[in-house]
């Protein structure tokens, strides 16, 4: 899942600053630190490092191009599909390839943008509830918790449904909410990467530091899956508080304190790749670029240039536009009565990165073999 690009960093964290995730539950700008995850006093020869060894090398390697159950025909067209989106980054990288693949189809679609706020989200339901459509992409930017009228609506007609980015919310094959792209096993699986990355290097659970905004629910299995990969290993791993707003504000300076007044710690763990933006410049000004090291998820073309010029260290990249097509897969299996199985919430395709296998700065890294696996798993030349 993409978030914040770096030159749209500022615009989005002006809209998140005038309360768009205030009624989240809000971001703490202040850093604080609270211990995870304990040591469990592994070393280099435990169980666990071995496993955070084999997965660093299993998903460091170049992966293979992603394949696709074929279809038994070509879905029908015609089908109308209603996507919600926002006006955050985090929300188009998804959306736009969703009316894009439908688009292939032939479907009719219909987008409407709600404000990153729970209300927004609310009158945006309300909104595409007015003309119920065949289809329903949503991007989740609250737990399904705010929209449960709604969701009802939905359940009653049994439109398919599918959501970008969930906030803990898990599909199920009853529904309302019938399959999810970016969902809580990407990640877990995005955070035990983070955390195997870490370990192979160290050669046993290392001091970290896992670095969110903690009103941002979606980042929390990632989190979770980290601090327990770690642990696993001997290692702890810290969890410092920022908010989404002060990306490239803030931030680097709190960083910054935060390296100085814990030199143990030798990992920093970003929950998302945007929160890096002016961190390595920071530490560099400050004398403690080989001091720590830095690893972050969804990384962007900033990012891999970032990681290619040695200023940060490694990333977990994960579909992009694929997650778009994936989703109007998901979709069109839904429509035709095709069991979705393990496509219902996949973790997707994902790759680690550092200096060493990264072929490219100018975009964003996403699946190998998309789209093309999905046109020809749907029959389209």
């Amino acid at each position: 899942m993409m978030f914040l690009t770096r030159g749209a960093s500022a615009a989005a964290a002006a809209l998140i600053a005038a309360g768009a995730l205030s009624a989240c539950g809000g971001g703490d700008s202040k850093s604080s630190a609270t211990t995870s995850t304990a040591s469990s006093g592994a070393d280099a020869a435990s169980p666990a490092v071995a496993a955070a060894k084999a997965d660093f090398a299993k998903f460091h390697a170049t992966q293979p191009p992603i394949s696709v159950p074929t279809l038994p025909k070509k879905p029908p067209a015609g089908l109308r599909l209603t996507i919600t989106t926002c006006p955050l980054p985090v929300c188009r990288a998804e959306s736009d390839p969703v009316a894009e693949a439908a688009k292939i189809l032939g479907w009719k679609v219909k987008t409407i943008q709600a404000p990153y706020t729970p209300e927004g989200y609310q009158t945006a339901w309300n909104q595409l509830l007015e003309d119920p459509p065949d289809l329903i992409a949503a991007s989740a930017v609250v737990p399904d918790s705010f929209i449960a009228k709604q969701l009802a609506v939905v359940a009653k007609r049994n439109i398919p449904l599918v959501e970008l980015g969930p906030s803990g919310d898990r599909p199920t094959s009853e529904g309302p909410l019938k399959a999810a792209v970016a969902g809580v096993p990407q990640f877990a699986q995005d955070g035990r990467l983070m955390g195997s990355t870490v370990v192979a290097d160290a050669g046993r659970g290392p001091d970290t530091v896992w670095i969110t905004d903690p009103s941002v629910t979606v980042f929390k299995p990632a989190e979770a899956a980290f601090a327990k990969t770690v642990g696993d290993a001997g290692g702890h791993a810290d969890v410092m508080k920022v908010a989404l707003a002060n990306i490239g504000k803030s931030i680097p300076g709190q960083v910054v304190s935060y390296v100085q007044s814990h030199p143990k710690v030798k990992y920093l763990a970003f929950s998302v790749a945007d929160f890096t933006v002016g961190v390595p410049q920071a530490l560099k000004v400050a004398g403690l670029s080989d001091k720590v090291k830095i690893i972050s998820r969804a990384p962007q073309a900033a990012n891999l240039a970032d990681i290619k010029n040695g200023s940060t260290w490694a990333a977990v990249a994960e579909e992009n536009t694929s997650g778009g097509y994936r989703a109007v897969d998901q979709m069109a299996r839904l429509a035709m009565g095709v069991e979705l199985g393990d496509l219902r919430d996949p973790a997707g395709w994902a790759q680690i990165l550092t200096k060493d296998n990264v072929t490219q700065t100018t975009v964003a890294p996403s699946a190998p073999g998309s789209p093309a696996a999905f046109l020809s798993a749907w029959h389209v030349d």
